[in-house]
Parts: structure tokens; sequence; C-alpha cells
């Protein structure tokens, strides 16, 4: 069987790996609704954290030394790592223990949800 790949029109460019895409309808209970609203209540607080930890590490890093207020810049440590998205998500079992209600959430849907923070603040060079 043959790789799902879809070539274009020069046979040197690079083949794209073709992406499916499937829709399920689910008829949940009204235990699997709750359970499902539950999670839709605690994915956009896991989202925004992860991008406010990413923006504000971009933010401490836009002063200059010499010129940096101490009273409205943010000040993380110059040695603290860059917040990836593996960073983040190696983090996630913490966050667990300290917030429970992260635990009721399959751990996917947590990663999935924290992947978007990754790529809304896109990183420059300097």
């Amino acid at each position: 069987m043959r790789p799902a790949f879809i070539s274009s029109y020069s046979l040197w460019s690079t083949p794209v790996m073709l992406t499916m895409n499937y829709t399920y309808r689910i008829y949940p209970d009204a235990t699997g609704q709750t359970e499902l609203r539950s999670w839709l209540e605690t994915c956009p607080g896991v989202y925004n954290y992860a991008l406010r930890e990413l923006k504000d590490w971009i933010a401490s890093r836009k002063c200059q030394v010499d010129r940096c207020s101490l009273e409205k810049e943010y000040t993380i440590p110059a040695d603290e790592p860059f917040p990836s998205y593996h960073r983040q998500q190696n983090n996630l079992p913490k966050a667990k223990k300290q917030f429970p209600h992260l635990g009721q959430v399959h751990s996917q849907v947590l990663q999935t949800t924290m992947s978007g923070g990754c790529h809304a603040v896109p990183m420059r060079a300097s």
C-alpha cells in the first residue's frame, strides 16, 4: 500500500502529506453533557494560562537591561527557559496535582488545547 501523498506538478518538489479529517456526531446522555460542559469550561483557562505564560516571557525580554522599570515591566528571571509547547506539556502533570479539576479532562484534550498557545504568538529573532 502506498503512503497517502499528494504530489505537485514538478517531480523535484517536496510531497505534501494528505491530512484526513472526520466529523462524528455524538448524542451524549445527561451525564456526558455535564462532563463535556466541564471540559469546555476548563480548556479556555488552560489555553489562556499557556498563552499568558508565553506572552509574559516574550514581554520580559523586550526592553534593554539598563532602561527597564521594575514597576512597569515584567520581571521574569533571565535564566528562565522559553515556555515551549513541550515544556508546557511536560508541566501538565504538576498542574494536575496542583489543580485537581484538570484531572477530569483527558490528557490529549489538554495537550491539544495547549498546542494552540505556542503558535498564537510567533517568536521573532532580534
